[in-house]
C-alpha cells in the first residue's frame, strides 16, 4: 500500500517533535493518520519507536486506532495494511 504525506508541522524535530498528517493512496478520503514523530526512538513509542502518538480516524471521525504512549484504541483490521505501511515508514 502506499501512502502519501500530506502535511508536515513547521516545527523541527527535538524535544516537540514533528507532527504529520498521512493518508493511503489507494484509499483516498477513506481514513487518514495524525502522527508525532521523535528523531529518535523512545520507550514510549510504538514497539520502541519514534511515533509516541497515532491517530486513524474514518472520514465519519471514528477512532480506528489510537496511540499516546500506549494504546487506547488497537488497529482496527479495515487498516490493517495502511497501519503497517505507516510503521514501516515512519517509526
Amino acid at each position: 500500500m502506499k501512502i502519501i504525506k500530506i502535511s508536515d508541522d513547521p516545527s523541527s524535530f527535538g524535544n516537540g517533535g514533528q507532527w504529520q498528517t498521512i493518508i493511503p493512496e489507494d484509499k483516498l478520503g477513506e481514513f487518514n493518520a495524525e502522527l508525532l514523530r521523535f528523531e529518535k526512538p523512545s520507550k514510549l513509542g510504538i514497539d520502541g519507536g519514534r511515533i509516541s502518538k497515532l491517530l486513524i480516524t474514518n472520514k465519519q471521525g471514528d477512532w480506528l486506532a489510537n496511540y499516546d504512549r500506549g494504546w487506547n484504541v488497537e488497529p482496527a483490521e479495515e487498516i490493517k495494511d495502511f497501519y503497517d505501511e505507516v510503521i514501516k515508514q515512519f517509526n
